[in-house]
């Protein structure tokens, strides 16, 4: 099971911090940069992100964020809310592996269990075709994602910048 955390610090080593996450399994999300000034003086530069984690990493987070002066706050979040950010993150890991374009079938039947992360266990609901279809266009739009049609099907990969 991921958590969900708001990190808040300087710039100084944040790329390091977003490279621990991505080792790890964890995705960085929604990134905001602040720049504190004082009149025509700029004092620092503040970062805060989302992050996802995988739970048996959080402590090894907490003390790559205490060397960096930062902050964590454990966000919230509605189990079904909970359940959908943690499809997301499956669907993205997932397809981080090698390999390329993915159709949809082969994802639908990752989720079925025995999957290697044991998702099914973890969430209340079965996702069906129609879900995950929603899940990956959600995630399409949201620039994770970008598809292309191969012989009449979808096939899907991590958005490449």
């Amino acid at each position: 099971m991921y958590r969900i955390l708001l990190f808040s610090g300087g710039a100084y080593k944040f790329n390091e911090l977003v490279e621990f996450v991505e080792d790890v399994g964890g995705v960085v999300f929604r990134e905001e940069r602040l720049q504190i000034s004082r009149g025509n003086y700029f004092l620092r530069e503040e970062i805060r992100v989302m992050i996802a984690i995988p739970e048996d990493e959080l402590e090894t987070l907490k003390t790559r964020v205490k060397e960096l002066k930062g902050h964590l706050k454990d966000l919230e979040l509605e189990k079904e809310l909970m359940d959908i950010v943690n499809s997301y993150i499956f669907i993205y890991n997932l397809l981080s592996m090698p390999g390329g374009w993915t159709k949809i079938e082969s994802i639908e039947t990752s989720f079925k269990c025995p999957c290697c992360i044991e998702l099914c266990s973890q969430m209340d609901f079965d996702l069906c075709a129609g879900e995950l279809g929603q899940l990956m266009d959600e995630m399409c739009e949201m620039d994770l994602l970008e598809y292309r049609i191969s012989q009449g099907e979808r096939e899907y990969r991590l958005k490449t910048f």
